[in-house]
């Protein structure tokens, strides 16, 4: 499975920062995961508990950090 990244989108619209969303990739498979985790397990785990806020993204389509369309500059 793999993040959706208009929820990843909503992760940062509810305050987790870049670095937050990093680890969430790479520690996460899926948002479906990240979602049963409970308080305690994103402690445990070093992630933000946060629930996604929809994200405005204007016709815009988010691109996370692990596609391949992902800017290799950045």
């Amino acid at each position: 499975m793999t993040w959706d990244p208009i929820y990843a989108s909503g992760l940062l619209s509810a305050g987790a920062t870049q670095g937050d969303l990093r680890r969430c990739l790479d520690a996460i498979s899926s948002e479906e995961q990240y979602e049963r985790l409970t308080r305690s397990e994103c402690s445990d785990l070093g992630l933000p508990f946060l629930r996604p806020v929809l994200a405005q993204t204007d016709g815009l389509t988010p691109v996370l950090m692990t596609s391949e369309y992902y800017p290799s500059a950045l």
